[in-house]
């Protein structure tokens, strides 16, 4: 008998079987590769079957990963809309953190530290692209009153208001 000691059997047997599990895995994975490219069609069947029968399950699943990567769903959101609207360019992950931090993490119209949204300096409505260099961070409450002003435009607006803010105060005290 090769292995008499009965804790070195075990752990060869059990180093065995890890080995034997492993080459069965890279020779499953290999064929579900082939038969996911020679059956495209079955492959789209079986999935789509799948999402039926697990809809609450799947729809549960959608709704934490929704709920607890707000930045990147925005983000993806942002692309799909600027893609719909035929804008040209698209910006990273790694960009957009590159632009927060160039901002501070801070409203690049109002200085605010808060939840920050991809706004476009000139409105993807009026042909803006979604190029790194068209975007600027924006609160909610500045992106949803800019709308579809140039960001020249908005800036103008933000001192004129200001402005008249000012002398109301002035005039009052």
């Amino acid at each position: 008998m090769p292995r008499k000691d009965p804790e070195d059997r075990r752990a060869y047997q059990r180093e065995y079987i890890k080995r034997m599990w492993q080459r069965h895995l890279e020779h499953s994975k290999e064929a579900m590769r082939r038969w996911r490219a020679n059956n495209p069609a079955a492959r789209l069947a079986r999935d789509r079957a799948y999402k039926e029968r697990h809809k609450d399950q799947l729809s549960a699943s959608y709704k934490r990963y929704r709920l607890t990567h707000p930045d990147i769903r925005l983000a993806i959101s942002r692309r799909r809309r600027a893609r719909e609207m035929g804008a040209r360019g698209d910006v990273t992950r790694a960009q957009w953190l590159e632009i927060l931090e160039r901002y501070e993490r801070r409203c690049a119209y109002c200085g605010v530290e808060a939840p920050l949204q991809a706004d476009h300096r000139v409105p993807l409505s009026r042909g803006g692209t979604h190029d790194i260099d068209n975007l600027v961070p924006a609160c909610g409450l500045c992106n949803r009153r800019k709308a579809s002003l140039s960001e020249d435009e908005f800036r103008t607006r933000l001192a004129n208001e200001t402005k008249l803010r000012r002398k109301i105060d002035d005039e009052a005290g």
